[in-house]
């Protein structure tokens, strides 16, 4: 459920720019604003959702599309060894009948941030697709990084998944108060995201052998035909 179904003014309240399509449905207000002004408001806000107006109706779109990035090291901010990541962006459209691309974009906006690889996350609010780039001068491994800025990887070796503290909060009193099995949780999480496609959302295999916590593994089957994001 969103604020309006309908776009009132495309100009965007940031810069006046008249491409204003792009709405967020977590920041309070739900303005519209173009999608440099979008990235940059979610720089810090990575797992918001945001939706785009197609010219008839709002179709959900995805930050991971419009470039924000998440940097390790450094409190969230860009390593100041390295540059500032260079947004490569292409129009490239998928069909809207294919319910695998979950992720696509419905405005033909791709922005593949220079020097960063995909990451799945799961939070309390959906599994989403970021972008994270890696610290340039800090030797620290990359899983205390991630620690640092509220992220649980779900690996040591070779790290593409992590779960948000907030998730993990959320799942430990669900499961307590709710007495809400993780199945469940992670069904709600795939409905979250896609409510007409739920099996369409790709998740690592990682995030399933985190659902085997010996606190919420008694509560937990293996959840067959799952499928693997790369």
């Amino acid at each position: 459920m969103t604020l309006q179904d309908h776009l009132q003014d495309p100009t965007c309240r940031q810069c006046s720019n008249p491409s204003g399509h792009w709405q967020c449905q977590d920041c309070l207000g739900g303005h519209a604003v173009c999608w440099e002004c979008c990235r940059s408001i979610h720089s810090k806000l990575p797992f918001h959702r945001i939706q785009y107006w197609n010219g008839a109706h709002y179709e959900r779109d995805w930050l991971c599309n419009l470039g924000v990035v998440i940097h390790l090291g450094h409190h969230g901010l860009p390593c100041p060894v390295r540059n500032d990541p260079v947004i490569l962006s292409e129009s490239k459209r998928h069909s809207r009948d294919d319910a695998a691309h979950v992720y696509a974009s419905p405005s033909g906006i791709l922005s593949n941030p220079l020097d960063s690889i995909p990451f799945t996350v799961g939070h309390t609010n959906g599994v989403h697709k970021v972008w994270v780039r890696h610290c340039g001068c800090q030797k620290e491994d990359d899983e205390y990084h991630l620690l640092a800025l509220g992220l649980y990887p779900l690996s040591y070796q070779k790290i593409q998944s992590v779960f948000t503290f907030e998730l993990l909060d959320n799942l430990r009193l669900d499961n307590l108060e709710c007495k809400t099995s993780v199945y469940h949780l992670y069904q709600k999480l795939r409905h979250l995201m896609c409510p007409l496609f739920p099996h369409a959302v790709l998740v690592h295999n990682a995030i399933l052998y985190l659902f085997h916590i010996p606190h919420f593994s008694r509560t937990t089957e293996p959840i067959p035909g799952t499928i693997s994001c790369r």
